[in-house]
């Protein structure tokens, strides 16, 4: 799968590779100024090549802005469908919590095993639908942080 750029990020590999193009241009416009100070070829050649990696990562990795509309309907579609199989199968939130041990300032929380061993075998089994959702929910919203929580979708 792709690597996924932000909207964020994206704009400032953008404006830095604008940045070198600019500074290649500038002095290749004062290597023709009689004793005007430019970079030396080494220095060139090092911009230059900062400026190729930046216009492949470019390339190479598209945002969400990148999907057409029909694209981003089978995205939603597929996301829907892995919701409706996970959904269902997952613990709800009041189980995680845990059985209430001890009294009075010494009360904690102990995880009950038969949740514990459920839990992994819901990740054994729906760890790649998981991944999937993950991976389709950052490429629909690169910029929401939340976006690919899977707790969200848990139930109480």
């Amino acid at each position: 799968m792709d690597t996924m750029l932000s909207h964020n990020e994206r704009k400032i590999l953008e404006e830095r590779c604008i940045t070198l193009e600019n500074a290649l241009y500038n002095d290749s416009e004062r290597r023709n100024m009689p004793g005007a100070a430019t970079l030396s070829e080494e220095g060139r050649m090092y911009k230059f090549k900062e400026r190729e990696k930046l216009r492949k990562m470019l390339v190479e990795n598209k945002m969400h802005t990148d999907l057409n509309v029909f694209e981003r309907d089978k995205v939603w579609k597929r996301i829907k469908e892995i919701e409706r199989k996970v959904v269902p199968e997952m613990t709800p939130r009041r189980h995680l919590r845990g059985i209430k041990s001890g009294t009075g300032d010494k009360t904690h929380y102990e995880p009950d095993q038969n949740i514990v061993s459920r839990e992994l075998k819901f990740d054994k089994t729906y760890g790649h639908l998981l991944a999937e959702w993950k991976y389709l929910q950052r490429k629909l919203y690169p910029d929401d942080p939340n976006a690919s929580n899977i707790e969200r979708l848990r139930n109480e």
